[in-house]
């Protein structure tokens, strides 16, 4: 797929972004003591485990090298989180949250760039991959809207 050489480019964002969620939602259970929203950031973390690996699956069909880790995205999940004491989890969950949304829209215009080459295939998969980013946004912003704000937040 000749044409696929600007979408595995853009891909490359995905995938950082995918492993930055991922760091995030490892770490910020440790600094948060709701039940709830723990729970909520190992559900999370296990689709991204999911979602890496599909990715990183389209990436090599599509003739790029996937990245397996990136210390910048790793570093800034632990930059976030030592402040979360002081910004609050509502705040890092909104990020998380604002993150989400945007990769979701990001694979739809990928699905959409696919079915412009008549690859069905990949539609249905980034549309699905979507999805699932689009729900991960509506269940970390159900947590935003309901935790209590901290001090200056907002």
């Amino acid at each position: 797929m000749v044409a696929a050489a600007p979408l595995v480019r853009d891909m490359r964002q995905s995938l950082r972004s995918e492993l930055g969620a991922f760091s995030l939602y490892s770490l910020l259970p440790r600094v948060t003591r709701d039940a709830e929203v723990r729970r909520l950031l190992a559900e999370l973390r296990r689709d991204e485990t999911e979602i890496i690996a599909r990715v990183s699956q389209l990436t090599t069909e599509l003739g790029g090298t996937p990245e397996h880790s990136r210390w910048t995205r790793s570093l800034v999940a632990w930059g976030l989180v030592i402040a979360t004491p002081v910004i609050g989890v509502r705040f890092s969950l909104r990020l998380c949250c604002e993150a989400a949304s945007t990769v979701s829209r990001w694979y739809a215009e990928y699905a959409a760039f696919c079915y412009s080459l008549g690859d069905r295939d990949r539609v249905q998969r980034f549309s699905d991959l979507s999805m699932t980013k689009r729900i991960h946004a509506t269940r970390l912003r159900t947590f935003v809207d309901n935790l209590p704000m901290r001090g200056g937040e907002d």
